[in-house]
């Protein structure tokens, strides 16, 4: 990013909330508050009118007019890589300039990653796990939805053996999926132990790199950084190359001329949904499906970067500044709460007919679940800089961060 662009974008940024903000970043927000909506109404589908074995299939004709079968996924995975590859955008351009301008502790930096994820993450164990026991206990009834019913796989059989605190602790030090299964039906906690480790593997080689002086310094960061992705395994470490996608974006330099901005905008949008469509209609092996759409979506966050003018207020700006805010809050919360209201109004559990009537009614579950997420925002997540300041005069000396090149609005939420 130019020195011109940087120092636009920091004067926006103290200027407060109220200033208008470079429209790549309120791009950015409608990306992310989109992103968290395909997650939730993707395990709302799944809840409310089953999953027919995960995977709707639908018939193909080909130029040649034979037909064939397609199994094709929900969206929601897809929706996690474009998670990361912001997340990468964010995070790792943070590390970045703190390593290039002789800033780095590593000290400053858990306390701002362990705070990003913490605020949030502990109370949707907390009540996660409250609703999934109050569930198990008392809406397990013959056939319902936790008793995992065939024609569902959002609930499976063992949810109610991996309530135990063993299991909550292993999930609130990001060991999920390496050494405990994800707490209760939150499956969707699965990608915070990818994101952790991410968080401390990256810096850890970068500045095996470039940011240490001492060969010393660069052997044990290198060390820590190789440790940690042998230790997550195999599955959260061949992710984190699509990570690192995002990172490369933040660095890139802008090359695009003005006038081509609007085609290339068009193109990029165009090769995202073609390849995300692609990745869903074909049986292509697993990363490769992970690493179509992270190439593809960092190729359209790239583009997206041109767009520096400011975007004032507006319908679009407040809905995508608004439901961006909580959107780590609702992917976090969402999952058991939606599946305790399943327990709740689908007794026992069988999937609903795809009519009006219960169309509306998942809409109005879904909003539910949002206004739940929204409350827990403000009680959680919006204190987030608070309890970063806080730890950081407590822990750090009185060492916190500068103000972050990216507007507060978008760096808050790495």
């Amino acid at each position: 990013m130019d020195s011109a662009a940087t120092n636009r974008v920091e004067q926006l940024h103290r200027s407060g909330e109220g200033a208008p903000l470079p429209a790549y970043s309120i791009h950015m927000d409608a990306i992310r508050a989109l992103a968290a909506f395909v997650v939730v109404a993707g395990h709302a589908r799944l809840l409310f009118f089953g999953d027919h074995g995960q995977r709707a299939v639908y018939k193909l004709r080909s130029l040649s007019g034979a037909t064939t079968s397609a199994q094709i996924p929900g969206m929601g995975h897809q929706a996690v890589i474009v998670f990361f590859i912001l997340s990468g955008f964010l995070v790792g351009n943070s590390a970045w300039r703190m390593i290039r301008e002789g800033r780095w502790r590593w000290r400053t930096y858990l306390i701002q990653r362990v705070t990003r994820l913490g605020i949030v993450l502990l109370p949707a164990l907390i009540l996660g796990f409250g609703l999934d026991y109050a569930g198990t206990h008392y809406l397990a009834s013959s056939h319902n939805i936790y008793t995992a019913p065939a024609g569902q796989s959002m609930v499976t059989t063992s949810v109610g053996q991996d309530l135990n605190l063993k299991v909550l602790a292993g999930n609130a030090l990001f060991l999920q999926t390496i050494y405990v299964p994800v707490l209760g039906t939150n499956s969707a906690l699965w990608s915070l132990a990818n994101e952790y480790w991410y968080y401390l593997a990256f810096p850890a080689l970068l500045v095996a790199i470039v940011g240490s002086r001492s060969i010393l310094g660069r052997l044990i960061n290198l060390g820590v950084g190789v440790c940690i992705l042998v230790v997550v395994g195999p599955k959260i470490a061949m992710l984190f190359p699509i990570w690192i996608l995002g990172f490369g974006v933040s660095v890139t330099p802008l090359l695009i001329p003005h006038h081509y901005r609007r085609v290339a905008m068009a193109a990029a949008a165009v090769q995202f949904i073609g390849t995300n469509a692609l990745a869903r209609i074909h049986a292509f092996p697993s990363l490769v499906a992970d690493a179509l759409p992270g190439v593809s979506f960092a190729l359209f966050l790239y583009v997206i970067l041109h767009y520096r003018e400011p975007l004032r207020w507006g319908v679009y700006t407040k809905l995508a500044r608004g439901f961006a805010g909580f959107s780590y809050t609702l992917y976090a919360v969402h999952l058991p709460f939606v599946t305790f209201m399943t327990g709740l109004i689908i007794n026992p559990w069988g999937p609903w007919h795809k009519d009006i009537r219960h169309l509306l009614a998942a809409g109005f579950l879904v909003s539910v679940a949002y206004v739940y997420a929204w409350l827990l925002y403000l009680l959680f997540e919006r204190n987030t800089a608070s309890c970063r300041r806080y730890l950081s005069r407590s822990l750090a000396g009185g060492d916190t961060p500068r103000p972050a090149v990216y507007p507060k609005q978008v760096a808050d939420q790495a």
